[in-house]
């Protein structure tokens, strides 16, 4: 009896309640950009089932991080980590998940970006360009999706990465529900990564600010207008001493 009655209450708790992060990181180089490779780089997953240990009870202000790699060099295979954090917030690469009253909260720091991010504004402007996504309430989950170009500082070449975060403020939820429901929010920000700009119209994301072009100041422009003026008096003068050498001849 004691066993039936243990068997039920693991079937009972099959849901998935708390807050997860799901990140999927996607690396590659020059040499994936093209070809075969590239089949098998684009065909990485933007969503898998939850770990089993998603089902175990947790505090409800920890987040539970799943991240999982799929690197070039492991022929794009998944590896994966798990964590826990009890901060207030979360983050997943240039992605960062807070604690809000009404839930939590979805935001994307441009300044920890690499290129576009870094190009318009520095790597120093961490947190002062944050673009709020979306916002999730219990029950809710949500999508986020960014790419970006950095380089390796022994060799100096580019790399290439693309983030999928799914963020679930679940409650009883199933272990595939990033894979099978839609989300109530999806943000796309990817950029043609060898020029400034989205990549698509259809992803919506503002082009990012150029830098203004320095044209000249107004003191050197009034200087400019001084010459010409000066110029223009010149050749009237010179016609007028021609015209009056050629009368006295």
């Amino acid at each position: 009896m004691a066993r039936l009655r243990g068997r039920s209450i693991r079937e009972a708790r099959v849901g998935v309640t708390g807050l997860f992060l799901q990140d999927l990181c996607t690396e590659w180089t020059k040499h994936s950009r093209g070809g075969p490779q590239a089949g098998v780089r684009n065909a990485t997953p933007r969503a898998l089932l939850l770990p089993p240990s998603a089902l175990e009870s947790a505090d409800e202000e920890v987040f539970r991080v799943q991240t999982v790699f799929f690197h070039e060099r492991h022929q794009f295979l998944p590896r994966e980590e798990r964590d826990m954090h009890r901060k207030a917030f979360a983050e997943a690469g240039a992605l960062r998940v807070e604690r809000v009253d009404a839930g939590a909260l979805v935001l994307l720091d441009y300044g920890r970006m690499g290129r576009p991010g870094s190009r318009a504004w520095g790597s120093m402007a961490r947190g002062q360009h944050r673009e709020e996504l979306f916002s999730l309430r219990a029950g809710e989950w949500g999508r986020a999706v960014y790419n970006e170009r950095l380089h390796y500082w022994d060799s100096g070449e580019w790399y290439y990465r693309q983030h999928v975060l799914n963020v679930g403020l679940l409650h009883e939820a199933p272990r595939d529900v990033f894979l099978f429901t839609p989300p109530r929010f999806q943000v796309v920000r990817k950029y043609l990564l060898r020029q400034r700009g989205p990549a698509t119209h259809i992803s919506k994301s503002p082009l990012l600010p150029r830098r203004p072009e320095a044209g000249p100041s107004a003191a050197l422009r009034a200087s400019l207008e001084d010459c010409q003026r000066e110029v223009l008096t010149c050749r009237c003068d010179i016609s007028s001493l021609k015209a009056r050498c050629l009368a006295r001849s």
